[in-house]
């Protein structure tokens, strides 16, 4: 799960769902993970 909070060692000032740094250098290259990447981000509801 990749969150949506702002993560400063990134150094891209972005949501770590957003953030090429979190989601391809680190989890993809750097931890070799080959899976499906979720968010616990709520894009698009909406609650009425």
């Amino acid at each position: 799960m990749v969150g949506h909070q702002i993560t400063s060692g990134s150094g891209d000032n972005l949501p770590g769902d957003l953030s090429y740094t979190v989601v391809t250098q680190w989890l993809r290259e750097d931890l070799q993970y080959d899976g499906i990447a979720i968010t616990d981000a709520e894009y698009g509801c909406d609650y009425g």
